[in-house]
């Protein structure tokens, strides 16, 4: 009997240092931070520019620097035809957002964000130009068109980065990356994401 009551002593006396132990030692309860408008806002703000998209388009223009006449154009006439491959960055611009663009609910993080932009374009590698000069032009002002060509290059290239399909493809993919954001920010929460 006393054997027993020895043995349910000790038991009792380590169940008790465990139970001592683990409320001593036991890691700290996770505090949950209240998701707010304010915490979504700064975390998006902070990446500024939010590039999604980047495309390399070959581009190929042709400019004619003409008068109206066969004569003067024999003389002072040029074309010119230029192909590049250019660089194309697209996404959203989240430094414009503000409190009133972001909803936070129970269920949901509500966002309206800016429209698709372009960021930035520029050429790729070299630019493959063609110069046909008017005689007295080759003479007097032999102008390559260089600028000319790569600033055309360059606006043709955002012209065809905003078409239909390309658009789409970059404000969906600018969802899945900013859906993305949200949910190391919070990953319960759903993400809603309208434009402007």
């Amino acid at each position: 009997m006393k054997r027993n009551l020895i043995i349910a002593a000790i038991v009792a006396i380590f169940a008790l240092g465990i139970y001592s132990g683990y409320v001593i030692f036991k890691p700290a309860a996770e505090q949950k931070q209240k998701i707010t408008s304010d915490i979504v806002l700064t975390a998006l703000q902070q990446e500024g520019f939010f590039v999604t998209e980047t495309y390399i388009l070959d581009e190929k223009i042709e400019i004619e620097k003409t008068s109206g006449s066969q004569f003067k154009d024999f003389f002072f006439g040029q074309t010119l035809e230029a192909r590049a491959n250019v660089k194309v960055a697209v996404g959203v611009d989240l430094s414009k957002l503000t409190e009133k663009d972001i909803h936070v609910s129970l269920a949901a993080v509500s966002l309206l964000l800016p429209e698709i932009s372009i960021q930035s374009t520029e050429i790729i590698g070299d630019v493959s130009l063609d110069n046909k000069q008017g005689i007295l032009k080759k003479l007097l002002d032999n102008e390559d068109g260089y600028n000319d060509a790569v600033d055309q290059l360059k606006a043709q290239a955002r012209a065809t980065a905003n078409t239909g399909e390309l658009r789409v493809e970059a404000r969906t993919q600018t969802q899945k990356e900013i859906t993305r954001l949200i949910r190391l920010i919070d990953p319960l929460r759903a993400v809603e994401i309208r434009y402007r």
